[in-house]
């Protein structure tokens, strides 16, 4: 099971996740991303993984790829910390700052986690 929730702020987005972030629910997870970036114009993401209790390669991948467009990962436990440490180290070199207004730009480069 799966849990997307989106809270609007006037300068913070932030996405949070709940449960495991695999299979069909990584594609929900890129929409729900994709979707907020696209719909408030933000410049300023945050992605709480503080609910996650298990995420596979792909949702680390998207996660990654989130992280290299901008987007800032927290967490309160220490799972979801070490895989946030675990993509910032991967991520940290092609990280950008803000998020482009296009739709094509959250996943221009899908397949940059994989290589890395």
């Amino acid at each position: 099971m799966f849990k997307i929730s989106a809270l609007k702020g006037p300068k913070t987005q932030t996405l949070m996740f709940e449960g495991r972030l695999t299979g069909p629910w990584v594609a929900e997870a890129e929409r729900a991303w994709i979707e907020l970036v696209e719909e408030t114009g933000c410049r300023r993401l945050l992605i709480d993984l503080s609910g996650l209790t298990f995420v596979d390669d792909e949702g680390k991948d998207l996660l990654g790829r989130i992280f290299e467009q901008g987007g800032e990962l927290q967490a309160a436990d220490v799972m979801s910390n070490s895989i946030i440490e675990e993509i910032r180290l991967r991520y940290r070199r092609v990280r950008r700052r803000g998020f482009k207004q296009t739709r094509q730009d959250p996943v221009a480069d899908r397949g940059r986690g994989s290589e890395h």
